[in-house]
């Protein structure tokens, strides 16, 4: 498998990396965006967005979780609006996300990924309160899931001080993607009132 990786990266400085790459990146990195997604493989943020180098400023994580004030990705976030400054966040994730089907089927919280899940667990308490939500085809309840999930980070997002801040003042925006593997479109999902 590494050299598989190897040979890619021979392949990537023999066809693709130049003397334009070298002076760009020499120049240091100036992302308009912080993409927050899923670590699914299935999910490359620069290929589904038509985007190059240098433009995204990507965390992945399972089921493309904010927990509120959390040293990892409150990091990121930080470096993202106070440093890079960029302009708008991207929280993405995606139909048939492995993680939120664990959560949605009942999640060991003794594990790793049970521990990390329950950061989205208020997602699925909201759609558990709404009538009719146990009745639906697990696939139905699962993208429903994958949506609210994409509020609730939103709201996690913004219980960071700098990031409130930086919307309140117009400087950042934050978007609700999510991309449908079956398509291969991304589809924007409002922002709700609060």
């Amino acid at each position: 498998m590494i050299s598989k990786l190897l040979k890619g990266n021979k392949e990537f400085v023999r066809d693709i990396f130049n003397v334009e790459h070298l002076e760009r990146f020499a120049k240091g990195q100036h992302p308009h965006t912080c993409w927050i997604g899923c670590s699914d493989s299935r999910v490359p943020e620069n290929l589904i967005t038509g985007t190059g180098d240098g433009e995204l400023f990507v965390h992945r994580n399972i089921a493309n979780i904010i927990p509120a004030h959390q040293t990892e990705e409150g990091a990121v976030l930080e470096y993202a609006v106070e440093v890079l400054h960029v302009k708008q966040i991207v929280l993405c994730g995606h139909y048939g996300c492995g993680g939120l089907t664990e959560l949605l089927h009942g999640v060991d919280h003794r594990t790793h990924i049970g521990h990390w899940l329950r950061h989205g667990e208020e997602a699925l308490h909201r759609l558990q309160k709404r009538p009719g939500f146990h009745d639906l085809p697990r696939d139905e309840a699962l993208n429903l899931l994958v949506e609210e999930n994409l509020h609730l980070q939103r709201s996690n997002a913004l219980s960071y001080p700098f990031v409130r801040q930086a919307v309140k003042n117009h400087d950042l925006q934050i978007h609700l993607l999510i991309y449908d593997l079956q398509t291969g479109r991304l589809h924007k999902l409002e922002e709700r009132a609060h």
